[in-house]
């Protein structure tokens, strides 16, 4: 299950990752299928934890964000089995 707080405004939401996938190696399997989210490492200062990814749902037309989710899980998961 893999979810985000519904935003009250801005641009972006920010999704929790599973235990042991990383937001930065994430960015990268998710680019390979099409979908470019960024992990959130990219946004501390001087390193920081990387267990999460920042979505942005401005650009993109509603009926586009199913699919856009099923490309997110299936990238999560195949990090988890370690095909990455």
């Amino acid at each position: 299950d893999f979810g985000c707080d519904t935003p009250a405004a801005g641009m972006f939401c920010w999704v929790p990752l599973p235990e042991g996938v990383r937001g930065t190696e994430l960015a990268g399997v998710a680019l390979s299928r099409d979908l470019a989210v960024v992990g959130g490492g990219a946004f501390h200062a001087v390193g920081g934890p990387d267990a999460h990814v920042r979505l942005s749902f401005a650009s993109l037309p509603s009926d586009a964000i199913p699919t856009a989710i099923a490309r997110l899980a299936d990238s999560i998961h195949s990090m988890q089995r370690g095909e990455g």
